[in-house]
């Protein structure tokens, strides 16, 4: 029968529909044991340690299945592909040098974690990215999700290679607004109506209640941020400051620095206290200047 004639050596037709056979077989075993796993372990543990699990049983079951398909189908003599290995090895690593940056620079991600999934960042670089939220770190690249929806594939050296803000890892924000007033107008009577806006504001710290409360709690208890803050640190860390950053004729500058949490409602937060700033300020006869 044809299929047991040799093309290779020892090699025969049927080696090579054996080969291809196991080879499919092994990809789409391991790709169903990534989803099960998935399934099963995503409502038990994080979905970061899911995910890694069933990464690391999608690879093994991918090297298991090319491990059967070399060495125990096509009978691969193994000191004869690793010299050759050496030869393809050099041409590939010419003509792939971006893949393996790529893949060097996942795994230093890996390691280092700057980031994990669902942490919310900022790529330097140009393009920049704005703010995105990390849906999926590979060895080549990291996918990511900004605001507007669009889906971001970054290669891994790019984000070595650039400044990278974690805005997760830093648990909160500060967000400076300039404001214009009369100078006629008191600064410490402005300081007071924006510290009563701002308490009025659940998304603005320190007017944080229950659970998130707590949550911020043991978040300043954490060495990182013991050192980051040169020692311990209370929530009165936290109260929206006024400063005069200029004086311009009959108008003053104001720089109203208040602190969030959620920096991916930032412009909501932004928009939803200033009107309410606004609307207060008429009230209480305060006179804002035009720019």
């Amino acid at each position: 029968m044809f299929l047991d004639d040799p093309i290779v050596g020892s090699l025969t037709i049927l080696d090579l529909i054996a080969f291809l056979i196991v080879l499919v077989l092994s990809v789409i075993l391991a790709k169903g044991a990534y989803a099960l796993i998935r399934r099963v372990l995503d409502v038990r543990i994080t979905k970061k340690r899911s995910k890694m699990i069933a990464k690391f049983t999608q690879y093994l079951l991918i090297i298991v299945g090319l491990y059967i398909g070399f060495w125990e189908i096509l009978k691969l003599d193994i000191s004869a592909f690793l010299v050759s290995l050496g030869v393809i090895g050099i041409a590939v690593a010419l003509a792939s040098q971006q893949v393996i940056q790529n893949a060097f620079a996942g795994i230093l991600i890996s390691v280092t974690k700057p980031f994990e999934i669902e942490d919310w960042v900022e790529v330097g670089g140009m393009p920049a990215t704005g703010l995105c939220r990390v849906k999926d770190v590979n060895l080549i690249n990291t996918v990511m999700r900004d605001l507007d929806g669009r889906i971001l594939y970054i290669p891994n050296s790019f984000l070595i290679g650039n400044k990278l803000i974690n805005y997760t890892k830093g648990g909160f924000v500060a967000l400076t607004v300039p404001v214009w007033i009369s100078r006629d107008e008191n600064v410490d009577r402005i300081a007071r109506i924006v510290m009563d806006e701002a308490d009025k504001n659940n998304f603005i710290l320190p007017n944080v209640i229950g659970e998130e409360k707590s949550r911020i709690n043991k978040l300043l208890e954490l060495p990182r941020f013991k050192t980051l803050f040169e020692g311990k640190i209370d929530m009165n860390f936290f109260n929206p400051q006024v400063n005069v950053v200029e004086i311009q004729g009959t108008r003053t500058k104001l720089a109203i620095k208040i602190w969030i949490r959620e920096i991916n409602r930032k412009d909501e937060i932004i928009s939803t206290f200033l009107k309410n700033l606004r609307e207060r300020f008429e009230k209480e006869g305060v006179k804002l200047v035009d720019v």
